[in-house]
Formats: structure tokens, C-alpha cells, sequence
């Protein structure tokens, strides 16, 4: 009884939709927005690569490095001298993170 009182107004819905002609929205939405998305995705093609180049290249810079280095940051010491062992570079981790995730 409650699944016949649903069909009635899906089906009504669904005859509406088809009367709308919305099976040929992807063909006009792809001719409509098709010249505008092509400068969008060329935009975000380039700030993703400028932000990733921007984002190595202040993980290379060794005052950076100094301050906001792991050791800086657990010791609150910020000389670049290290103690027996490899040093993590944090902002580099963070800009492979950020890469990874754009």
C-alpha cells in the first residue's frame, strides 16, 4: 500500500523528465560550457604547477628550514647544525603532501 502510494508520483516525475528532452542535456551542456571550461582547466594547470614549484622551492631555503624545521619546532632551537643523524625537512614533507594532494 505505501509502495503503490510512491509510484504514482515517481512515475509522474520520471514522464516529466522525459517530456523535458533532459536526455540531451550532456550534448548541449558540453557545446554550451565547452568554451569556457577549456581557459578554467588551463588556469588550474597552471597555479597547481606554480604552487608546487613555489612550494619546493621554499622548502630548499635553509632560513625557512631553520625556523620551521622539526627540530626547531619540538626543541625551539633554530641552528642548522646537525646532531648524528639525517635531518627531517618538514616543509619539504609538507610540499610532497601537497602536491600529492592536488
Amino acid at each position: 500500500r505505501t509502495l503503490d502510494s510512491f509510484a504514482g508520483p515517481v512515475e509522474q516525475i520520471e514522464v516529466s523528465i522525459i517530456n523535458m528532452g533532459l536526455q540531451n542535456v550532456p550534448a548541449a551542456l558540453h557545446r554550451e560550457f565547452g568554451p569556457m571550461l577549456v581557459p578554467a582547466v588551463i588556469l588550474v594547470i597552471i597555479i597547481t604547477a606554480s604552487n608546487s614549484v613555489f612550494g619546493f622551492l621554499l622548502a630548499a631555503d635553509k632560513k625557512l628550514v631553520g625556523v620551521f624545521g622539526l627540530e626547531a619546532m619540538t626543541t625551539g632551537q633554530s641552528d642548522m647544525t646537525e646532531q648524528g643523524g639525517e635531518k627531517v625537512n618538514i616543509l619539504n614533507v609538507f610540499a610532497i603532501f601537497h602536491v600529492v594532494l592536488l
